[in-house]
């Protein structure tokens, strides 16, 4: 049975209102649908919109507002046309352009990974990881390509552990204190909570990983070309 939370990270949509003003000398305003990808702080930007009141609460059935969903559905829904912009970060883009998308990233958020890897106590290195569960949020999203990299790094095939998809990286906290998982990659502000708990860094990606585009904003080309003023 699915926790409380659980249940809401998997069907909780916020819908607000995201306006942007393209002609103001007439005062329009046109309505953008927009989602984020994972409630971390990299992505805050649409939530501090909302707290300073440029972006108006919606409820769900509208066709405007920003909602959470991972970033290969965010990416496949955007392509429908069911998005005007979407967090996004290089991997998906690079792999929907090879296969012809139209998604386009038009602004960068953060160049490297933020993720750290954090570990029980008692794990010390990677090679503890040996037959251990992992924490992931969906196969395909940012967590599960930085546990293929990092593990790839220190030598760890993805035969020897285990990949547990949580849907959300804040439930990986909780399931590495209660012994449910071994480690996972948790981004800020959870990792910040993880470090206090005593729990083991094993990396901090932002300072030791590599420089990547793991948080952009994009959009279509063809919507940003229907809609220039």
């Amino acid at each position: 049975m699915k926790t409380m939370t659980q249940s809401r990270i998997s069907w909780f949509i916020l819908w607000i209102t995201f306006g942007l003003w393209f002609t103001p000398a007439a005062g329009s305003q046109m309505k953008a649908r927009v989602a984020w990808t994972s409630f971390a702080s990299n992505m805050s930007g649409t939530w501090v919109a909302q707290e300073e009141g440029p972006v108006q609460e919606e409820r769900p059935g509208s066709r405007t507002g920003a909602y959470s969903i991972d970033i290969l559905r965010a990416i496949q829904t955007l392509l429908a046309g069911e998005l005007a912009y979407t967090y996004m970060d290089g991997r998906h883009l690079g792999a929907g352009k090879l296969k012809g998308a139209d998604a386009v990233i038009i602004a960068g958020v953060a160049n490297r990974l933020v993720f750290s890897f954090i570990a029980r106590p008692e794990i010390k290195n990677f090679n503890d990881l040996k037959g251990k569960k992992i924490g992931i949020t969906r196969l395909g999203s940012s967590t599960h390509s930085v546990t293929l990299w990092v593990m790839n790094k220190f030598g760890l095939k993805p035969d020897e552990y285990q990949m547990l998809q949580l849907v959300d990286v804040r439930i990986f906290f909780t399931a590495i204190v209660a012994g449910q998982i071994d480690a996972g990659a948790l981004s800020p502000p959870t990792n910040f909570r993880a470090r206090k708990a005593g729990l083991s860094e094993l990396i901090d990606l932002s300072k030791d990983g590599p420089e990547y585009v793991s948080v952009a904003i994009g959009s279509t080309r063809s919507f940003i070309k229907n809609n220039e003023r």
